[in-house]
């Protein structure tokens, strides 16, 4: 399960001299004399009082325009992001397909960087050291396994990054548009492990812009407008108010 409450996200917005020492002394002064000084930093507010639950079984879909929160909402239920105000409870393992590079040392070899990813994503040595091999095998990737990651190509590297990533089924998979990466033969066994995870997780959560997608793998959808959830249910009626909230800002 996971559970939000009254979840909000705040970023500070750089704008010219917000950060510069003369408007940060000028602001804490006012500040210690009882002055009434702007405050030199703007803020956006990402995600405002979100209240939703996520329950075993569900597979969720997130739509909304750029800009609407979709990215801080998915990496606020992954636990990446920590609330400004409100609260997040996550009930289960999360395996998070947003920056499937994230924790790759670019110096190491693809072998070094299985082993330290599967270490980041909680494994213990002995259980990192032993599924190593298998993740090799799965990869395909020959002899470049021993040669640092720095030379491997962009797709190269996803696909690396994928199978690490998927090399179990996760409790809660959290995605950021459907993957794909590598030949036409490779990115056939993407989806049909992607198809493998997503049936098999207890949660998924899937955040696209291509609404297919959200159809054929969603049996919930939320629609996000200026970071507030304005919608929450069935994916079609969902959908549909996607497209006619488009319509009216047109």
């Amino acid at each position: 399960m996971i559970k939000l409450e009254n979840l909000s996200i705040t970023y500070p917005l750089r704008r010219m001299n917000a950060f510069s020492l003369r408007a940060r002394v000028a602001y804490a002064l006012g500040r210690l004399f009882g002055l009434r000084v702007a405050n030199p930093r703007h803020y956006v507010e990402a995600l405002c009082g979100a209240n939703l639950t996520i329950n075993n079984g569900d597979k969720l879909g997130v739509i909304g325009y750029n800009g609407a929160g979709k990215t801080t909402f998915l990496r606020a239920v992954s636990g990446t992001y920590p609330p400004t105000s409100g609260r997040v409870q996550i009930d289960g393992t999360v395996t998070s397909l947003i920056d499937t590079t994230l924790g790759m040392d670019m110096e190491a070899t693809g072998e070094r960087n299985i082993f330290l990813k599967l270490v980041y994503q909680g494994k213990t040595f002995a259980q990192a050291k032993a599924a190593t091999p298998a993740i090799i095998k799965l990869v395909e990737l020959g002899e470049a396994i021993n040669e640092p990651i720095y030379t491997y190509s962009t797709g190269m590297i996803l696909r690396l990054a994928f199978v690490i990533a998927t090399f179990e089924t996760p409790e809660i998979l959290i995605m950021d548009e459907i993957i794909g990466a590598g030949d036409e033969k490779f990115r056939a066994r993407i989806e049909n492990r992607l198809n493998e995870i997503i049936d098999d997780s207890k949660i998924c959560i899937i955040c696209s812009h291509d609404m297919e997608a959200i159809r054929k793998f969603c049996n919930r959808c939320i629609l996000l407008v200026g970071g507030k959830i304005i919608a929450d249910g069935d994916v079609e009626e969902v959908i549909q108010k996607y497209h006619a909230n488009i319509a009216d800002n047109d």
